[in-house]
Parts: C-alpha cells; structure tokens; sequence
C-alpha cells in the first residue's frame, strides 16, 4: 500500500489550526481566541445535550410568553448545580490532561508567543499565589515541573467532556475550568434561557474567563459554577469577593460578545465599535464596584466588522440550528463555523486526519506508548477500556485517545483512534498505519495487516465498504491509494513532542497555486493530485488546466477521482469562465 508523502508546509498549516479547535489547551485558546472562542461556543450550542436542557427547562408561560429574565436564571441555575471545578490535586496544576513542554509548544505555535505567553503566566500564577497560598493554579510556580519547562495542558471540554466527568468524579457530578464553564454559561443562556446573543458577554484576563449578561437594565455575572445578581455580587460572602477579585485583577485579553464580534485588546484588534466596548466595560465595572483592566484601547485598531452568529433562539430544533452553521461553515471556509466543526468532533463532514494529528500531542497515550512494543500490547490497552460507549453518544462525532483513556468509554470509532495512537507513538516499527472506516465498523491497518476493532483481531485483506482511511497527515477515499505499488518508506512526521519534522529525502514542494488549493477544498480531488498536475504536468494556470482535462491527461493520476469525473471538469470549466 503507498501512502503519499507530506504537500507542502500550506497543507499542515491548514491540519495544524484546525487540531487547535480539537483540543483546546490553554495555549491554542490564547493564540487563536478570535477563531476559536466563537467556534467552541457554537460547538456547545449544537450539542445534543444543550438542546435537552432546553427540552426540559422550558422558557415560556402557558400562553407562550417567555418568562422573565429573573425566573429563566433560576431555572438555568439548577442545571449547573451538577457541576463542578475540575481539581485533582494529585495530577499537575489539578488537572488531568497531563503536560505542555514550553519548547516544544514554541515549535508549532511561534517561538515569541509561547515566550510571552511564559511570561504574562509567571507573573499571573505568582499573583494569584499571593491572593491565595493554597491557590489550584498559583501553586503551579512552586512546581518542578514547571521550573523544568513543563506546563498543565488544562484542556478545556464542550459539554459532552464535560458531562463524561460523572464517570469518574466521586460526587457523581460534570466537570470544568473556567474556560469550560464559562463557555457553557454562555451557550446555555442563548439555547436555553433564549437571550439574544449581543446581551451575552464573555471576558477573558490573563486569570480568568467569566460571563456577564447585560440585557440593558441589569447585570450579571456567571463566574465558574455560580450564578451572581446585584445582591449576590455585593453580600461580602467569601465566593463573592473571590469573584470580584479575580476578574478585576488582571488585564483583559479579549471580549467577545457573540452577537456583534470580537475585541481582541491582547492582539490589538477589533470588530467592535470601541462605544460599545467601552460601554460594556463601564457596565460590568459598575456592576462590579471596581474597574475592569481593559488597557489602552488607544492601542487597539478597531475595523469595525460586526457579525453575529445565528441566534439559536429563532430555530425550532437542534438539527436545523446545526445545518444553519454547517451552511455558513461551507461558504466561509477558513471561518470560525468551520471550526466550530472540529471543537463539535464531527468527522464525517471534517478533515478525519485532523483528529488523528491532534491525538499526537495527548499526554497519556504517549504514556501509555511507552510499554508498547508489539501490536499486542497495543490491542491490551485498548481492550482495557471498559464502556463501549461514546462519551458524545454518536458514531458520529470521535473522542481523543486521552479522553477515551480518562473516561473508560469508547465505541469502535474512538477505540480505532486509540489504537493507532498507541501504536503511532511506539517503538513499533511500521511501514504502514492508517485508520478505515466503515458503517458498520471501524479498523487500523498497520504494516499492511487490517485489524478490526470490535472484534480485536485480523482480517483478511483489505476490508469491504470503507468509506474512509486516514492516517495524522491525510485522509483518501477508498481506492485512492495504490493497492499493488511498493509500500513507499514512511516519513516520520514528530519526534518525542510532535513537532513536525520531514526526514532527508523528502524535500518542501513549492506552494500550490490557488486555484488547486480550491479544488482540494471542494473534495474534487486529491492533495496528492495536485501535486502530480504541478509537478508532473506543469499545470499553473486554469486554461492549461482545462486543456489537461479536455485531452484526457488528468484522468492517469493517482489523485484523480474517477467517480468524481464529472463534477472535476465542471469546476475547472466554472474556473476557467470565471464564475
């Protein structure tokens, strides 16, 4: 089986931003907030579990009235009375999703942002260290393996990861950071307790992520787990003043309010008008009693671009809602919509090699991969994970390899995953490994050799009816690849952090033209095609690409659909008249 080599440096670029919105560390949040915060929060408000919330909780009066806001909070309070803040103590920085190398992460996020994003932490972990010696997070800077150059993941979760905690927490309850619950706030009051999206406003400083809802009249805070009024933010209880001080004591990085856009103060840039940021400063400060740090905002270039994303309160149900932000993702393809797609897991309408690349970089299955050496001790740690289930409830949508682990739940799609993680990461020498799946059954393919995942075992030969292989590069169509080449010499692709490196014979391919980057985009052919019409045929320009078409040159390559005929010479002939 011949597996293609890496494209050019664009092609894991493009895997690489949307890994970020799969596994939400600290670290990806801050260096992409204005893709990925609206994208995570529109995963949240497309989840099954949010819309049962919604079911359940009903908003309107018998005459079909919505009640009022007070009455809706109540009631959208009981539901975060069954979470809690993710705090173990015996794992680094209390969190479960193991460790983030400095270095390493300077590698594949730019080496001057992880530097200043290091120095913005050490001062914020030693200011809440000074507010609280027993401080979860200010006790980070007391750490070895922080003074070494490690970091806590802190991983944050859409509701599904954080609902799966239940499996695992002693008090039977879901679980989250600030990043997480907050997010959760936030989706819930639009979803749920139907407020219009410009009166939700979420905050982030360099401590903290919180939630106020302005409706005009009155504010409220939503600060972890709890809900605060005017009452409630001024009663002097120890959790009241906590929550004052905490989101006034440091500076504001961004705040985005889903209904008009983002203000990025951290990154200078901004889609709101600075009235309404400024008001809304001046709002929750008032609320507060003292000022939020918003900074300078005469260094702040503000281009006003407002945009709102589709307020769930004017869609009847969650299937229509999903299909009204999957429709906006198609027409904006390097949008926050497209990754709200990759924060949601689903991988039949994403790239799937996303979700395998991002799984590179979980902390335990690395661990884990350390003991193995053969298949078989793969096979073991996978079979040792107990539930069968999803931990999002569908076949559909795929758990990262840590979570499958943490959990103890995965169907046959995150177990495949698993695997080839495992194995992936070893000592195992392979020349091929790669994932299939098909709709009854999901399978890893190493050194040539199918194994079934449900079943635990080989299969002979190649399985029927995949629909799709992928490996933490790419991903093909069934048939695709050339079953009767010579097995092709793998190309290593991370060393022991996962940074990406291309072994000596492999050498960077010029970038595609743009033209050839749209048709990969669109599905009608391959990556490894567009190389070959560059590189072989010399095609640069739409006409030549037509001509190529019309005398029958494209239809020899390897990357050339030929189910896809068709739709391929309507787009280039759509291309070349310029529509």
């Amino acid at each position: 089986m011949e597996l293609p080599k890496p494209i050019n440096k664009k092609h894991i670029d493009r895997v690489e931003e949307f890994s970020r919105s799969t596994s939400l560390t600290v670290f990806e949040i801050h260096r992409a907030a204005a893709e990925i915060i609206p994208g995570y929060l529109l995963a949240n408000m497309m989840s099954p579990a949010l819309w049962k919330w919604r079911e359940t909780r009903p908003m309107h009066d018998n005459e079909g009235n919505l009640r009022g806001a007070n009455r809706r909070l109540k009631d959208l309070q009981r539901e975060f009375h069954w979470y809690t803040f993710t705090n173990d103590m015996s794992k680094p920085g209390g969190d479960y999703w193991g460790l983030l190398n400095f270095d390493e992460e300077e590698k594949r996020l730019g080496k001057d942002f992880i530097q200043t994003i290091r120095k913005d932490y050490d001062e914020t972990l030693n200011y809440l260290l000074e507010l609280d010696s027993e401080s979860q997070f200010g006790q980070i800077v007391l750490q070895d393996f922080y003074k070494q150059g490690y970091f806590p993941r802190l991983k944050n979760e859409t509701i599904e990861g954080m609902n799966a905690y239940q499996r695992i927490c002693p008090m039977g309850k879901g679980s989250g950071k600030c990043v997480a619950l907050a997010m959760l706030w936030a989706s819930s009051l639009a979803v749920c307790s139907r407020f219009p999206l410009d009166q939700i406003i979420i905050v982030a400083n360099k401590a903290h992520l919180f939630v106020f809802l302005d409706d005009g009249e009155t504010v409220n805070l939503f600060n972890n787990a709890k809900w605060y009024n005017h009452t409630r933010i001024n009663n002097e209880s120890e959790l009241a003043v906590q929550a004052k001080t905490v989101a006034t004591g440091s500076d504001v990085m961004f705040i985005y309010i889903p209904g008009k856009g983002m203000c990025d103060i951290y990154n200078g840039f901004s889609e709101v008008e600075r009235d309404t940021i400024e008001n809304v400063a001046n709002r929750c400060s008032e609320f507060l009693g003292s000022p939020l740090m918003v900074g300078d905002l005469d260094q702040v270039e503000f281009t006003v671009n407002e945009s709102s994303l589709p307020d769930p309160s004017l869609f009847e149900s969650r299937e229509d809602y999903q299909q009204a932000v999957y429709a906006l993702a198609d027409q904006n393809p390097d949008s926050s919509y497209v990754h709200s797609k990759y924060a949601f897991r689903d991988w039949r309408n994403t790239e799937p090699q996303v979700y395998a690349y991002a799984a590179m970089r979980d902390y335990e299955v690395g661990e884990r991969a350390k003991g193995v050496t053969t298949v078989e001790d793969a096979l073991q740690v996978v079979d040792s994970v107990d539930s069968a289930d999803s931990i999002f409830g569908s076949r559909d949508r795929i758990a990262l390899p840590d979570e499958t682990l943490l959990f103890g739940a995965g169907d046959d799609r995150d177990r495949a995953l698993l695997l080839f993680s495992l194995i992936q990461k070893s000592s195992i020498e392979t020349d091929s490994l790669l994932i299939g799946f098909s709709d009854d059954s999901s399978y890893v393919c190493c050194n040539n050799v199918w194994i079934d995942v449900l079943a635990m075992k080989a299969v002979e030969g190649q399985p029927g009816g995949l629909t799709h292989m992928f490996d933490h590069q790419f991903s093909w169509e069934p048939g695709q690849l050339n079953e009767n080449a010579k097995v092709s010499t793998e190309v290593s692709c991370y060393d022991s952090y996962d940074s990406i490196e291309f072994s000596a014979d492999v050498t960077e391919t010029e970038e595609l033209p743009q033209f050839l980057e749209e048709m990969i985009h669109i599905k009608v052919i391959t990556p490894q095609g567009a190389e070959q019409l560059l590189q072989e045929l010399k095609i640069t320009d739409v006409e030549s690409l037509r001509h190529a078409a019309l005398d029958k040159k494209i239809q020899r390559l390897n990357g050339f659909c030929t189910t896809e005929e068709e739709k391929i010479l309507r787009s280039i002939e759509e291309m070349a008249a310029g529509v």
